[in-house]
């Protein structure tokens, strides 16, 4: 049962370096590729987002994605406060009605990509790129989603719990024959070591939630935010006219006219 449970923890952690690597391969590829210039167009309507606007929108939503799959996982549906300065306040209010929520996120990115590709600054083998990493993001989550969905077999627990305390009942009449009164200090530390082991496969059974022993989803989550937030103030920087367009820390989120707040990731730095 511990052995189960460890796998179904350790599984749950790939799974979300995975989202991790995905999120910062896709934030580097859009970083890379998306040119200042249209390419494969003729002109660009004056109404469509620059490719500076663009390369934000998307990178902003990848750290959507990494909270909005967090809370979806603990099945948390208040995102009022986590998404606050990511994108803009419509939006969020949109992924919160969504039922599926990393899918929905996942879905406005592929809209983004493609509108990008329609204005000239990707092309397809670019596209196709980025939508890889998209999809592992996604097939990441599916596989969590059925860490979470997928309880232990209830046969198998019943069994096992009602052969542990059976065995434990017994065995003080079999220590008394062998050690005496000393049988009742081996039968405790017996009883104790085989109820831990019982205990902690409960506890890392589902990996997802709050509780100690459980991935620390808000920490890693926090540092990924830090990490793609860094690297677009970095295109920000690099992009000539980029503090006129951003508004500093907030990007596009910050300029919009819906009461977005604007605002990035602060975090220290760790691994996936």
């Amino acid at each position: 049962r511990t052995n189960a449970s460890y796998d179904r923890w350790w599984e749950g952690r790939k799974m979300w370096g995975d989202v991790t690597a995905c999120c910062r391969n896709f934030t580097r590829q859009v970083i890379a590729h998306i040119g200042p210039e249209p390419r494969g167009a003729l002109f660009a309507p004056a109404s469509e987002p620059s490719a500076a606007e663009r390369v934000d929108t998307l990178v902003r939503w990848a750290v959507a994605f990494a909270i909005v799959a967090k809370q979806h996982l603990r099945d948390e549906r208040e995102l009022s406060t986590t998404l606050r300065g990511i994108i803009r306040t419509t939006h969020a209010r949109e992924v919160q009605a969504a039922k599926h929520r990393p899918l929905f996120v996942a879905e406005r990115i592929t809209m983004e990509l493609a509108a990008a590709q329609r204005a000239g600054l990707l092309d397809s083998v670019e596209k196709m790129a980025l939508d890889a990493n998209l999809s592992a993001m996604v097939r990441a989550v599916t596989s969590m989603e059925r860490i979470v969905r997928t309880r232990m077999p209830f046969a198998y627990i019943v069994h096992l719990r009602s052969f542990l305390v059976l065995w434990l009942l017994a065995l003080p009449f079999t220590m008394v024959v062998y050690l005496n009164w000393g049988g009742v200090l081996a039968c405790t530390l017996i009883a104790y070591s085989l109820l831990g082991l019982e205990t902690i496969g409960v506890e890392v059974e589902q990996p997802f939630g709050r509780d100690y022993c459980d991935l620390p989803l808000d920490q890693l989550v926090d540092v990924l935010k830090s990490n793609l937030l860094e690297a677009l103030k970095r295109h920000e920087v690099r992009t000539d006219g980029g503090a006129a367009w951003s508004g500093g820390d907030g990007g596009v989120a910050a300029r919009g006219d819906d009461g977005a707040d604007g605002g990035g990731g602060g975090g220290g730095d760790a691994s996936a």
